[in-house]
């Protein structure tokens, strides 16, 4: 007999065993099987760019199961990046129409100018909501902001030959797809608890950052708009849970 391969198939057997049981355990852990959630997140993105972020949301169970949540929250996102191009945003010249269904429509090329800032920085504060499905340890889910305020200090443009100036667009609104206004973040995320409190959270933001120039330019346009997606990991920490059990159900409530 190969008592070394012996020994390797016994370890193997025992891992596996081991994983297998620790996996069981956290499926039948009812604690993370929550109604309500309350989340802060600290958030740190870099690719076409650097963001870093500051998020509170709370979730609600829309199911029994507590599987599928909804909430609300607010995020403060700072964008920062070296030289970047900033297209024509408004929906009216990008698809040639206005309407919620712009994201649908093919781009009008003839209509795109673009404009090079030396220096991005923008730093915006959003009403958001979510979308979230969770079981037992993991959550996955989606968010949007809806309408803030961004603030950022003017900075030196490139348009063709001409030198202007731009600052970041001060309010902001979600209108659907080119008729946005402003700067908005979204997330696409999966989620991982550690333990009750703390989690890893991972993902893609897509950011619409905007800016103004200081003067129409062609098209009487003023309004010009850069579209990063970028990866992400987040530090998630759940600050209190509530003191109730219901232990006829198993549930506890984070």
């Amino acid at each position: 007999m190969n008592f070394q391969r012996f020994f390797k198939r016994q370890v193997l057997l025992f891992s596996f065993t081991l994983l297998s049981n620790t996996l069981l355990a956290q499926n039948t852990d009812f604690r993370y099987s929550t109604p309500k959630q309350t989340n802060l997140d600290f958030v740190l993105t870099a690719g076409k760019g650097s963001s870093l972020g500051l998020s509170y949301t709370k979730l609600f169970a829309k199911t029994k199961n507590n599987h599928f949540k909804i909430g609300y929250g607010l995020r403060l996102t700072s964008f920062f990046s070296g030289s970047k191009n900033y297209i024509t945003a408004p929906a009216k010249l990008t698809t040639g129409k206005s309407s919620p269904f712009t994201m649908f429509q093919p781009i009008v090329e003839a209509n795109l100018d673009t404009i090079s800032i030396n220096k991005s920085a923008v730093i915006y504060l959003n009403a958001k909501v979510a979308l979230q499905y969770s079981i037992q340890r993991i959550d996955v889910g989606f968010d949007i902001d809806v309408m803030g305020l961004s603030l950022g200090n003017t900075q030196i443009a490139q348009f063709r030959s001409q030198t202007i100036n731009a600052k970041p667009r001060l309010t902001n609104f979600l209108l659907m797809g080119d008729n946005d206004r402003g700067s908005i973040n979204s997330e696409f995320y999966m989620r991982y608890w550690l333990n009750l409190r703390t989690a890893i959270r991972a993902g893609i933001s897509y950011q619409f950052i905007e800016y103004n120039t200081d003067k129409p330019l062609d098209n009487n346009n003023d309004r010009f708009r850069a579209k990063i997606m970028m990866p992400f990991i987040a530090f998630t920490f759940s600050p209190y849970k509530w003191a109730w059990k219901d232990f006829s159900n198993k549930k506890y409530n984070r």
